[in-house]
């Protein structure tokens, strides 16, 4: 019963957070929709932003396993690096609230939000650091330094998909494993 109200009330945030942001968001109206109590909130999280912060965690946990489930094995490196990156970029744009609070993160700058975002890109580039570790283990020829390349190769991954087709036509998937290759050897 305990364990199921928490869940109802971390449900409840997650629609709201997804629909109103997290400016937006109160816990009046995280405990309206989940029909419990202010207070009832309150027992299981002290404020907005321990309510946020775990929500934003367990999605960042669901976004690394859909990370882990795109990389093959027997491809080479830099392929299963462009299909990890795929799958985290088809994950936060598919994601109602990771498109919520990047759009806020954008429009109004709500120092909390933009800290979070950070928060997730760091997660991402933590995880190609760690998967870059393990190649360079297993004898792969990587010159830069793993932290490096992790932030290099997310942040042009970015750049590519979103920023360059703005203004121009978008690349396929074969050009871009090309130039992630490239910034690997």
């Amino acid at each position: 019963m305990i364990e199921e109200k928490k869940e109802r009330i971390i449900e409840a945030a997650t629609t709201s957070f997804s629909q109103f942001g997290f400016k937006g968001t109160t816990m009046d109206s995280v405990a309206k929709i989940a029909k419990v109590g202010k207070g009832t909130v309150y027992t299981y999280f002290d404020n907005k932003e321990d309510l946020f912060d775990e929500i934003v965690d367990s999605t960042i946990k669901q976004m690394m396993n859909v990370a882990n489930k795109a990389i093959k094995p027997g491809l080479p490196f830099h392929e299963n690096i462009r299909h990890v990156l795929e799958a985290i970029l088809a994950f936060r744009q598919s994601h109602s609230l990771i498109m919520k609070i990047v759009q806020e993160a954008r429009d109004i700058q709500t120092v909390h939000v933009i800290k979070t975002i950070e928060k997730i890109d760091q997660k991402i580039i933590d995880y190609l650091k760690n998967l870059i570790q393990e190649q360079i283990k297993t004898g792969e020829n990587i010159q830069q330094d793993p932290e490096f390349l992790a932030f290099l190769l997310f942040k042009t991954y970015i750049l590519l998909i979103s920023d360059w087709e703005r203004n121009h036509p978008s690349l396929d998937s074969s050009k871009i494993t090309e130039v992630l290759q490239r910034q690997v050897y």
